[in-house]
C-alpha cells in the first residue's frame, strides 16, 4: 500500500494539518483517557504511523512514541526525518500488531482505518489495540464516510504539479469500496521523468459497523467528532472522529 510511492507520499497529503491533528489527539487524551500533565512520559502507539509525521509531532509533545506501519519504505522515510530517534518504528500490520507491553491509548489517523477491507480484519485491529491498551486507555481513529467517497472521490481526476513533480489521481466508488489509481512523474537528475503507479482500495465503513466491532471488543464509544476542532457529527459529514474508551 502506497509502497511504490512512499517516497511521494508527504507531497501528495500535503493538506493534512498535522500540527491541528496532534493537538486534537493531545487535547482528546487528557480530557477523555488516562493522559494527565505530570512528569511521566505516557506511551501512545500511533498505528499505520506512514512516514511519522503525527508520531513524531506527538513525541515532541512529551509522549513516549511507537510508530508502527505495515510499510518498510515508509518507515525508511519516517526514521529519518528530525526528532525520529525518539520514537521507536515497527514494520507489522496494524491488525496483527504485536506489541512488547501495554500503551496508554493507541491512535489511528488519516483515514487508515478504510484500508482495512474486511470485516475480520477491521475486527482483528480493534481487539488488538484493546489488548495493548490499559484498562481506561483509549482508541482514536477517523474514518472516511459514504458522503466523502460519493460527492468528492467517485469519478473524479485529481491532478497537482510544480516544477519538478506531478501526480494524477483517480477514484471510483461502488458504495462499498473506493478503488484509486495513483500516477507520479518525478524529474531525475538528468532533466527526465521517472514515472511510478501504485493502486489503492478503501473501504467504507459504516457508524453501526464500526460500534458493532468496537463494542465486541470491549470498547465504549465516548464521542465522535466531524472535524479536528471537536465540532458535532450530523450524519453528513465527509470524515468522522472516534474517540472510545477501554471498558
Amino acid at each position: 500500500m502506497y509502497e511504490n510511492i512512499a517516497s511521494f507520499y508527504d507531497r501528495n497529503i500535503g493538506e493534512v494539518n498535522y500540527d491541528l491533528m496532534a493537538e486534537f489527539l493531545h487535547k482528546a487524551f487528557v480530557t477523555y483517557g488516562k493522559v494527565s500533565n505530570t512528569d511521566e512520559r505516557p506511551i501512545l502507539l500511533d498505528a499505520a504511523c506512514g512516514t511519522g509525521e503525527c508520531t513524531i509531532r506527538m513525541g515532541a509533545k512529551g509522549y513516549d512514541m511507537i510508530g508502527l506501519d505495515i510499510s518498510p519504505n515508509m518507515l525508511q522515510m519516517a526514521s529519518e526525518k528530525p526528532g525520529a530517534e525518539q520514537v521507536m518504528w515497527i514494520c507489522q500490520d496494524m491488525a496483527e500488531m504485536d506489541l512488547f507491553g501495554t500503551v496508554q491509548a493507541v491512535f489511528c489517523m488519516t483515514d487508515s482505518i478504510n484500508h482495512l477491507l474486511e470485516e475480520e480484519e477491521l475486527q482483528r485491529f480493534i481487539s488488538r489495540a484493546f489488548l495493548f491498551t490499559e484498562l481506561g486507555g483509549l482508541l482514536v481513529f477517523d474514518c472516511l464516510t459514504d458522503t466523502y467517497y460519493r460527492n468528492v472521490i467517485d469519478g473524479n481526476t485529481f491532478y497537482q504539479e510544480d516544477e519538478d513533480f506531478c501526480y494524477i489521481w483517480n477514484g471510483e466508488y461502488d458504495g462499498k469500496m473506493c478503488d484509486y489509481d495513483i500516477t507520479c512523474f518525478q524529474r531525475t537528475e538528468k532533466n527526465n521523468y521517472m514515472k511510478l503507479k501504485d493502486s489503492v482500495t478503501e473501504r467504507m465503513w459504516t457508524d453501526g459497523q464500526l460500534r458493532t466491532a468496537l463494542t465486541a471488543a470491549g470498547y465504549s464509544v465516548v464521542n465522535t467528532f466531524s472535524d479536528l476542532h471537536f465540532t458535532g457529527t450530523d450524519g453528513k459529514e465527509e470524515r468522522r472522529f472516534y474517540v472510545c474508551r477501554k471498558k
